[in-house]
């Protein structure tokens, strides 16, 4: 190894897991940071409660590490981990919401009167998917019905996760339009 290479190895920060057992560094860090952790996660977050339980999620990804004393700057991977486990959370309820359009499909012993309206919505509905183009209906029924995601979609399909959008926006806004005409008002 080289002069040059030597002198630009990431240094560890002082008091890093080698000088010190590794929980106590993360007991340390805690002390430390976590008030402006959780505060860099409620902006992105907006709520204070998710933003300290992601905050806690990212002390015990710090606790579980294989190998601490490969991370250099434990403050900077500590608010990486944290962001992502924040992105991660927002894209998941973000999907979760997305998937739950159309409330005909919720789990529920219905009255004999709710029951034919429900079979009559589930007609409308699949009227409604035999007027889509063919891989409009696919990609929607994938996603939807099958509970993949756009990119999965996309995969199995051959086409771009943007392509795969417009297509579930396509269906989607058909679909509504349907249960609109099919169901006057009532639909919300």
């Amino acid at each position: 190894m080289g002069k040059f290479d030597r002198e630009n190895q990431a240094r560890p920060e002082p008091g890093t897991p080698t000088d010190e057992s590794h929980r106590q560094w993360v007991e340390r860090l805690f002390s430390e940071h976590n008030a402006s952790l959780v505060k860099f996660l409620r902006t992105r977050l907006r709520s204070n409660e998710e933003a300290r339980e992601v905050a806690q999620e990212a002390y015990v990804r710090l606790l579980q590490l294989d190998k601490p004393q490969a991370v250099s700057y434990f403050r900077a991977f500590l608010f990486k981990t944290a962001g992502n486990i924040a992105i991660d959370r927002l894209r998941k309820d973000a999907r979760e919401k997305n998937r739950t359009v159309f409330p005909v499909f919720e789990v529920e012993t219905p009255s004999t009167e709710k029951t034919a309206s429900q079979r009559e919505t589930i007609q409308l509905v699949s009227g409604c998917l035999d007027d889509l183009p063919p891989k409009c209906r696919k990609a929607f029924l994938l996603s939807r019905i099958y509970g993949m995601s756009t990119r999965e979609v996309a995969s199995q399909m051959h086409m771009t996760a943007r392509m795969i959008r417009n297509y579930l926006v396509q269906a989607t806004l058909h679909i509504e339009g349907c249960l609109r005409e099919g169901h006057g008002d009532h639909y919300e």
